[in-house]
């Protein structure tokens, strides 16, 4: 997981190699407790390595096995929707999202902001492509109220200005090409800054600058991770 944070997807993906190797010892006694964990965490680095079509089959397998609990498949299903965002596969995204009907403070308790503050994220962009921008209005609202005091520390210092032009983004989406929003987000935003950032964030990131540069969200995530 460290390499994987770090963006080293070759030795992460040696050391789950190992890791397999560890789980299916000893009959496999060990491989059930591990799956989960160790089928998400491949997902995200093969995917990242611009490898997502066998990020999704490992992904699909597991949740058709229907093995594991609904609660224990919470990272796994939000890294499956954002790879169907990734993909421009929008109801697909939407209809994985609709299965996490717990409240905000169960996830915040039991996974952490950072886990419940990437999922907000992606039902606010995947509800900007499904166009429900009085929605989505909403939703940032709700979201600065009861996140101010994240949003101020350092960790999340360019999250605000981020939703500020998402917002910006949801009033005029025909200004996302001109040079006067180009010069809006240069403002707001360092992307060298952006380039340094947890995996994830920059994922989200990524989505405006795929609409201002009109690539592929998928073309565009991987420029910025490998940068």
């Amino acid at each position: 997981n460290i390499y994987f944070r770090q963006r080293n997807f070759e030795k992460s993906l040696f050391f789950l190699n190992k890791m397999q190797e560890q789980m299916e010892r000893f009959d496999s006694k060990l491989y059930h407790s591990r799956e989960i964990q160790f089928t998400t965490l491949k997902a995200l680095v093969l995917n990242y390595n611009n490898d997502y079509k066998n990020a999704e089959t490992i992904l699909d397998k597991l949740i058709g096995d229907k093995k594991h609990h609904m609660d224990d498949l919470n990272n796994l299903l939000l890294t499956r929707s954002i790879i169907h965002f990734q993909q421009k596969e929008f109801k697909q995204a939407n209809t994985i999202l609709s299965k996490f009907n717990r409240s905000d403070q169960w996830y915040k308790k039991k996974i952490g902001i950072e886990w419940l503050l990437n999922k907000k994220y992606v039902e606010i962009l995947l509800h900007i492509e499904l166009e429900h921008f009085d929605y989505v209005e909403s939703k940032i609202q709700s979201l600065e109220r009861s996140h101010k005091d994240y949003f101020k520390s350092n960790s999340a210092f360019q999250t605000l200005p981020f939703l500020r032009l998402i917002k910006d983004y949801c009033n005029n989406p025909q200004n996302v090409t001109s040079p006067e929003f180009n010069k809006k987000v240069t403002k707001k935003l360092n992307w060298d800054t952006v380039q340094q950032e947890d995996v994830f964030l920059i994922s989200f990131y990524a989505w405006l600058k795929s609409k201002m540069t009109k690539k592929t969200l998928y073309e565009v995530t991987l420029q910025l991770i490998n940068n």
